[in-house]
This record gives C-alpha cells, structure tokens and sequence, in this order.
C-alpha cells in the first residue's frame, strides 16, 4: 500500500513538473514571436472611413477637398488640406523610435502637424504595448489622376529602416 503511494505521489509530481514546462514553452514561444508594429490611416473622423479623395487646385494650392464618402469641405483660403489620423501600436516588446513620411508620387511633401510644417513626423518614442495617434493635413502640390500618397514609417536605430508603407489614391484638378 505504501509503495502504490509513493508512485502516485511520485506521478503527480512528475505531471504538474510537465505541465508547468509546457506552460513556460507556451509562454516563452509568444514573447518570441508576434514582434510587429500596427500601422493605420484613419479618415477625418478617426474611423476606417471618410478619407480625403479628390482635391481642387488654385494657384498649386488646394481649396476643396471631397472625401470617400462623398462629403465636400471646401475653403474660401487657399491651401485646404486633406485630413487623416496616423495611428500606430507598439508590439515589438521593446521601446521603437518611429519616424512618419509623407509622399505623393513618391516625392516626399511637407504635413501638418499642430499647425506646422513638417517634413517627417517623429521621432517618436513609443513603449511597447503603447498606442500613438496624430492627426495630419496634406495636399498635391499638382494636378493628376491616380496619384499616390504614401505614409512610411520607419524604425529609427543604428539605421533607419522602413517597416510599412500605407497607401491612398486621390485625384486633383486645377480649377
């Protein structure tokens, strides 16, 4: 009766060894993989809608935006621009500095940001788990169908190097 004991006890404690280790693999296995970045565009609304489409242009300076939706925003002033909310996640599980361009064509455009003009938004520095989010203002310089806007961001280390590229298609017409 003694020894039946011994082994039961002996099996349990064999188990719960097992099942701890698998539950450290399991655990080590997701901290290992997953390392990304969530990168989004959102519209004017801070929604996945409502994105700048079409642009009107006077002067090399836009003064009417329609949006996806259909929706028009116009301005008595010239340079109206399309608005977006650039947004991103940390899930490297590590502190990223990121760095955010701009491109039409592929030529790289300046941005509004609070009400200045930047070439690039950043760095920023996120945490991991980390969520940032800022609204920016663009616009054509020229007028063209199926133009490109591009919004890159990159990792900022020991080099720099592009980890997403999000994309729009607009049209602009000079009025």
């Amino acid at each position: 009766m003694r020894i039946a004991n011994v082994v039961s006890f002996g099996l349990i404690i064999v188990l719960i060894s097992a099942a701890i280790a698998a539950l450290g693999h399991s655990v080590s296995d997701a901290m290992n993989k997953g390392s990304y970045t969530e990168f989004y565009v959102l519209g004017v609304n801070g929604k996945a809608e409502d994105y700048p489409q079409a642009f009107v242009l006077k002067d090399g300076q836009a003064v009417q935006v329609t949006l996806d939706t259909g929706a028009v925003i116009s301005s008595n002033v010239s340079g109206q621009l399309g608005e977006v909310t650039l947004a991103l996640v940390n899930r490297e599980h590590q502190t990223v500095t990121y760095l955010v361009d701009v491109s039409i064509d592929g030529v790289v455009v300046s941005t509004n940001v609070n009400g200045k003009s930047v070439l690039a938004v950043g760095p920023l520095e996120v945490a991991d788990g980390q969520e940032w989010k800022q609204k920016i203002g663009f616009a054509p310089q020229t007028a063209g169908s199926d133009q490109i806007v591009e919004f890159r961001l990159f990792e900022i280390g020991q080099q720099r190097v592009l980890k997403d590229t999000l994309r729009l298609h607009i049209n602009a017409v000079q009025q």
